[in-house]
């Protein structure tokens, strides 16, 4: 069985120290999102906003993007949300939740800004 070097870096943090809100949500609902401590806070800051739309933080599109793309994830998840406001201002909404996190994942891909 071979780790990755993150891997073993997550295991040793949880077994010596606290985890951090944002570890802990990460831990709980994006096992397999390798962001920085930093990005985790800063996405931590939008998951209800992001559940609220109905984005699924469980998806592994959604995942494998945002470990590719961690550099435009602010911009991404605003311009989503925007998106969602305008949807809403016009008495619509995400389709299903596939619509909604294939919308994030696709922000994330192609750069949206808000």
């Amino acid at each position: 069985m071979s780790y990755r070097i993150q891997e073993i870096d997550r295991i040793v943090r949880e077994a010596y120290c606290s985890k951090s809100p944002a570890i802990e949500m990460r831990d709980r609902f994006m096992p397999n999102v390798d962001l920085d401590e930093e990005q985790l806070e800063l996405f931590a800051q939008y998951v209800a906003a992001l559940q609220g739309i109905g984005i699924n933080l469980q998806d592994e599109r959604l995942q494998d993007a945002l470990n590719a793309y961690p550099y435009n994830m602010e911009a991404a998840i605003q311009a989503v949300l925007e998106y969602a406001q305008v949807l809403q201002q016009k008495h619509q909404d995400f389709q299903d939740q596939y619509h909604a996190t294939n919308c994030l994942t696709k922000a994330l891909r192609e750069g949206w800004k808000p």
